[in-house]
């Protein structure tokens, strides 16, 4: 039997962010199925049951499920009308990281509530309702959503979960997609990274040693921490001196470096122009 690869087998070219209209007109029986990414699927018409190793979880089409990443058994039903159809958002760790650090004043930090299972079911409320039928519209229209407008929409679903169970929220995001050591990595190095600290100092503030900050930064990130700040400083700089048209001079210790030589040559290092060259090509 075919095990389906998603959201690869729908032509995913690696995105954090990926969104498809999936539509069918039978019924499919116990599908294996791995998710690579973790899924929010939003019942249209029909009916989906979902089979993973706690049991399984049925849904209409009032309803949304949240599918982690992992290997599932999936059942569709169709509907009276002989359809199947749903809205499906794809997401990886990273986002869920990133929704986090940005709205970590708005999680809770202890709920007491367990949930183990990797899917769990959702009613649509009447927000929820409005951003899936604007998706699927957008989707059917065949318009092309830019990955901006497509992180308003992952951040407007994450928020109504969020808001409707807060319980839940913690204990399948943060206890399971998330480590909490992770999170708290992640909001020190991107809230200080034109604070200029030294990465001893970023371990401090972690609560970890200098070696398990480097190991786990690299877990994260994919990349040794040094490099990754230098990188982001540099992205912003170019940003600030492309479309705020700022001097180097202006600039140069707001991205952590002592005098204008240094910056200069560390941006040339990384776009292999100067700040000056740069402009001029890119403007």
């Amino acid at each position: 039997m075919k095990i389906y690869q998603l959201p690869d087998d729908f032509s995913n070219q690696g995105e954090d962010l990926f969104l498809h209209y999936y539509e069918s007109g039978r019924d499919e029986q116990k599908n294996k199925v791995t998710f690579n990414t973790n899924l929010f699927s939003f019942l249209l018409e029909g009916e989906k049951i979902s089979f993973y190793p706690g049991g399984a979880v049925t849904i209409g089409n009032t309803q949304g499920i949240l599918i982690r990443s992992g290997n599932c058994l999936m059942t569709e039903h169709v509907s009276v009308n002989n359809k199947y159809r749903s809205v499906l958002l794809f997401f990886t760790d990273k986002k869920v990281h990133d929704f986090i650090v940005r709205y970590k004043h708005l999680i809770p930090q202890d709920t007491g509530v367990k949930v183990a299972c990797p899917v769990f079911p959702f009613e649509k409320n009447v927000l929820l309702t409005d951003c899936v039928r604007q998706l699927e519209q957008i989707l059917l229209s065949k318009q092309q959503l830019s990955g901006a407008m497509l992180q308003l929409k992952f951040e407007e679903i994450m928020l109504c979960i969020l808001e409707m169970n807060s319980a839940a929220f913690v204990d399948i995001f943060i206890g399971s997609l998330t480590n909490r050591n992770d999170v708290l990595l992640r909001e020190v190095v991107e809230t200080n990274i034109n604070n200029n600290l030294s990465l001893q100092e970023l371990a401090f503030l972690c609560n970890t040693s200098l070696s398990t900050f480097k190991r786990q930064f690299e877990k994260i990130y994919g990349i040794a921490p040094s490099k990754w700040i230098q990188e982001q400083r540099m992205q912003q700089a170019a940003f600030k001196l492309k479309h705020e048209r700022v001097r180097p001079s202006d600039i140069y210790f707001e991205y952590g470096y002592e005098n204008l030589s240094g910056f200069i040559q560390a941006f040339k290092k990384e776009f292999g122009k100067t700040p000056g060259e740069y402009v001029k090509l890119e403007g």
